[in-house]
């Protein structure tokens, strides 16, 4: 399987998920049938990625390693020849196939993306025409390392593997990356990998801001309208032919929204963390669970209602999915962390004071000098032990110098 991560929360669930894979199997390397893939136009939350400010989970490093990253930037210089290009129409042929959907304020405004897409989903989508290549590359190389499997780890782990390859793509449809590139990212995984399964996992319900409404109204709508037979058409890089999409398939194969909202009215998921948490926890499921199969057999049961509208007066889409989830858990790790903080302050209070009357120190080093016979009388402590090295006995009755010679 390979998870792709889009943005600050496909960062925050692929943390989450590998923090679950190091709880299962103790390390990320026990458990290499799953690769990871974080796309983000932000290079500072990319570079700095923690998991509630930490990068080591159980005494095991979780962080992201340079292989499993992709910055989709543009350098200052790329964005004002495109600017140029652009708006030169005699010079705008090597962009056409962005001039075409690139809106002309992102092209008046074109500048260097190195810290976010500032919530503008063109200018994410523009970033990853930008950075194709390397996109294609990772992803490549991701699917190329879950084919290097160890028999003695999937025997130790019990690890079985299904034919075919699983992608997993995560993100929000409110922020500028996730929203801008998903639809790119589902159709460019397609081009690469026509004949396996793609799941998009996406946050759709944004906070109060207007701007993440407007970008969740405009992705709700591009996805409804390409996962209901619409052509989509792109060219990611005129130098290589498989980045040309024309496609009349959906984007997913399986397409979960995820929301705030819950089956109890009276309660929703306002903390971000639980629902980076949740998602994480639902296709942690989908490979590392006894209830794969039964996650995949349920699927199946239903595939053949998913193309079809309701029997609404107005129809509506049955393609969308969601799910819920439920658990008893011990929360082994807030216990560990109470544990060693009660017991740091017991040993910090027995450096300060013992129990009860704290001991001389010198009182404590005559005891140990005289106990394991340094000296040969107690009025000796205040010089060297007379005591030579090559009398005093060590392991197996040997003395120093015995040994030596």
């Amino acid at each position: 399987a390979i998870c792709i991560g889009l943005g600050g929360t496909g960062l925050q669930t692929i943390m989450r998920l590998r923090r679950l894979i190091v709880e299962r199997y103790k390390s990320l390397d026990n458990f290499p049938i799953v690769r990871f893939v974080q796309i983000d136009t932000d290079s500072g939350s990319l570079n700095n990625a923690t998991l509630n400010g930490r990068t080591f989970h159980r005494g095991i490093d979780i962080s992201l390693k340079p292989q499993e990253k992709v910055h989709i930037g543009m350098r200052a210089t790329d964005a004002d020849a495109l600017r140029r290009a652009l708006q030169d129409p005699d010079a705008a042929i090597p962009y056409n196939h962005i001039a075409e959907w690139l809106p002309r304020s992102v092209i008046e405004n074109a500048r260097a993306i190195d810290s976010g897409a500032s919530g503008i989903r063109a200018v994410a989508r523009l970033a990853f025409f930008h950075n194709y290549a390397a996109i294609k590359n990772k992803i490549v190389e991701a699917e190329i390392s879950t084919q290097n499997l160890s028999p003695h780890l999937m025997q130790e782990f019990g690890l079985i593997l299904d034919a075919g390859l699983d992608i997993f793509i995560v993100g929000s449809l409110y922020g500028g990356t996730g929203s801008g590139i998903f639809i790119d990212t589902a159709y460019a995984v397609q081009k690469l990998y026509p004949n396996d399964q793609i799941y998009g996992y996406l946050a759709v319900e944004p906070k109060s801001e207007f701007d993440q409404q407007a970008n969740a109204y405009a992705a709700l709508m591009e996805l409804n309208f390409y996962s209901r037979d619409n052509s989509f058409k792109a060219i990611y890089d005129r130098n290589d032919p498989e980045s040309y999409i024309d496609s009349n398939r959906p984007p997913f194969n399986y397409t979960f929204l995820v929301g705030r909202n819950t089956n109890n009215p009276l309660y929703s998921i306002q903390d971000s963390n639980k629902l980076f948490n949740l998602i994480a926890q639902k296709i942690a499921l989908e490979f590392s669970s006894e209830f794969a199969p039964k996650l995949k057999l349920m699927r199946n049961n239903f595939q053949q209602y998913l193309p079809t509208d309701d029997n609404h007066p107005r129809p509506n889409p049955q393609y969308y999915l969601t799910f819920g989830l439920s658990e008893i858990y011990c929360p082994i790790d807030r216990i560990i962390e109470i544990t060693a903080a009660r017991v740091s302050v017991s040993l910090m209070q027995f450096w300060q004071a013992g129990y009860g009357q704290a001991p001389d120190i010198m009182s404590l080093m005559l005891t140990f000098y005289t106990k394991y016979d340094w000296y040969r009388d107690i009025n000796q402590r205040l010089g060297f032990p007379e005591k030579k090295l090559d009398a005093i006995a060590l392991e197996g009755n040997n003395t120093a110098n015995s040994i030596m010679t």
